[in-house]
């Protein structure tokens, strides 16, 4: 059975079971909208006529997510003639409320003739739900096997080297023959090739890069080509990059990490807020199987308890909930600078376009009319949690290096020491600075001097760790949080990091040349607050500088 076909037999055996839950449910739902109904022809009364729709709109939503359609269709009828009566402070006509009372009998009849035609699930003994299948991480390859196409010996030789220093493990060829007596032994994660090679037209450069695509390798090209019908060729033949000559090293390490999941992204991260047990537990399985991390409320009064706590990119809400509707909880989330980017997405049975259009006027990004197609579900809140990360980042991070700004950097320092305090856990901070980098701007000029600044960006990124914090702290200054470590294994760190900086090259305005950084570092555990520790690390980087830079100096405690 193929990964897709379990998914499918996974989503069809919960939602059995989910529907089998709501069955059982069904009587009592039922006897609770007729005595609203009762009350409601003895003495009519707004507020029970909202509480009437808020039930019947739950049941239309709640059994065609359950694919009990013919009872959500009858529920619907019923609906459009409570919302044309809600319209208006005063009871209905005689008429009216006799066209009611045969619909909501007809609703009535529906359920029963529901519950009799799955009569078979109902006296099953109601099963656990099967365990949510467990999306596998993407492959993170450690150590990419690359191969390198490129007839110009001593360019091939230096992007090797160069990204050798990425990590990366390099095989360099001359020329497609060598290349292709090598890959009986040796199966690369991706091939880079120039697609102008000599003895080789550039039709058989693309026809190669094909077979390759075809066995799941992806095909990177060079080229001292920039021109658009030559672009268009390698985008037919399915490339995944193109790169011009001189090469952008921190561009195609960029796309490389990308191909290989060396920087895998994180699961986006789903708030489902829905009163209906089921109908959460059904949509958040929907979005696990699709890879997501979700979590479901019940109660939307607890949504700010569990905002703080899961910290999610999406809010999906059922806009109908006794306690607190969705309108009302998009109206307090936008009351708060933290929450007021997040997206709301509204999830409902409401096919009212007019109803739609006006919910989202109360702060919802997007409305989602139940039952969900699956597959449009998933699209729909991933393109929001998308759009979501990359408005975070613009915010918090570095618009060259994509590094945390001087803000979220300082905050990330006083998070890990208060941290530290609590743990009683070792934390270092390391401020890092390019040496001589006026003289990188004024020699080789600030385009050159902000690729030296992407790349050294793009190297801590690599060696250091997922639980470590990077930002830029100023011009070409950088500070590093190290949680978990001892002064001797950031020292080290630190020192492989500024070993690999400085056998990188970069092409200039002046020529080829490298750069070196030194750095200073501090253990928070040994000063009174954060302020003092980044001081402290600031005064062993101002050591290192007149040490004679190029090295990693430790703050004396």
């Amino acid at each position: 059975m193929s990964d897709e076909d379990a998914k499918r037999a996974f989503m069809q055996q919960q939602l059995a079971q989910l529907r089998g839950d709501f069955l059982r449910r069904l009587p009592e739902r039922m006897r609770e909208i007729e005595l609203t109904w009762n009350a409601l022809t003895e003495q009519w009364d707004s507020e029970k006529v909202v509480v009437m729709h808020r039930d019947i709109h739950t049941l239309i939503g709640t059994s065609g997510t359950f694919e009990l359609m013919e009872l959500s269709r009858g529920a619907r009828a019923f609906e459009r003639l409570i919302k044309l009566q809600m319209e208006f402070d005063e009871a209905p006509s005689p008429e009216l409320l006799a066209t009611m009372r045969k619909s909501l009998g007809q609703v009535l009849k529906l359920a029963r003739q529901t519950l009799q035609e799955h009569e078979q699930a109902l006296n099953e003994q109601p099963a656990e739900l099967p365990p949510r299948a467990v999306q596998p991480e993407p492959e993170r390859v450690r150590v990419p096997l690359l191969f390198l196409v490129e007839d110009e010996r001593a360019q091939a030789e230096l992007l090797g080297s160069q990204l050798g220093q990425f990590g990366y493990e390099i095989v360099v060829f001359n020329d497609l023959p060598s290349m292709l007596a090598e890959l009986p032994n040796r199966r690369p994660h991706v091939v880079v090739m120039d697609i102008v090679l000599p003895d080789c037209k550039e039709a058989q450069v693309f026809s190669l890069a094909r077979q390759f695509i075809e066995q799941k390798v992806p095909v990177v090209a060079i080229s001292g080509k920039a021109d658009f019908a030559t672009r268009l060729a390698a985008a037919r033949a399915g490339m995944a990059g193109y790169q011009t000559k001189p090469i952008d090293l921190i561009s195609l390490v960029n796309r490389l990490d990308r191909l290989t999941n060396r920087v895998p992204e994180a699961p986006y991260r789903v708030l489902i807020v829905d009163d209906q047990r089921a109908v959460a537990t059904y949509h958040a399985a929907v979005l696990e199987q699709a890879g997501m991390r979700v979590r479901t409320e019940m109660n939307p009064l607890q949504v700010m308890a569990v905002l703080d706590e899961f910290s999610p990119d999406v809010i999906v809400s059922d806009v109908y909930m006794p306690s607190c509707s969705g309108i009302e909880l998009a109206a307090v989330l936008r009351q708060q600078d933290s929450y007021d980017h997040m997206p709301i997405v509204f999830l409902s049975g409401e096919q009212d376009v007019d109803k739609q259009i006006s919910a989202l006027g109360f702060g919802a990004d997007d409305f989602i009319v139940k039952p969900i197609v699956p597959e449009r579900f998933v699209s729909a809140i991933s393109a929001r949690a998308q759009r979501a990360r990359t408005l975070s980042a613009v915010m918090t991070h570095d618009g060259l290096t994509g590094l945390l700004n001087h803000k979220n950097i300082k905050v990330a320092v006083d998070k890990e020491f208060s941290r530290g305090l609590r743990g009683s856990s070792p934390v270092v901070i390391a401020l890092i600075d390019i040496d001589h980098f006026k003289s990188v701007n004024d020699t080789h000029g600030h385009p050159t001097g902000d690729r030296v600044l992407r790349g050294l960006a793009h190297l801590m990124r690599q060696r250091l760790r997922s639980t470590d914090y990077i930002g830029r702290y100023g011009g070409e200054e950088f500070l590093v949080v190290l949680p978990d470590t001892t002064l001797e294994a950031a020292e080290k760190v630190l020192n492989q990091l500024r070993e690999a900086f400085a056998c990188l090259l970069y092409q200039g305005e002046q020529g080829e040349f490298s750069a070196t950084f030194s750095a200073g570092v501090a253990q928070t555990c040994n000063y009174p607050d954060s302020g003092s520790t980044i001081k402290a690390a600031d005064e062993a980087l101002y050591a290192a500088k007149e040490g004679g830079r190029n090295q990693v100096r430790v703050a004396k405690s």
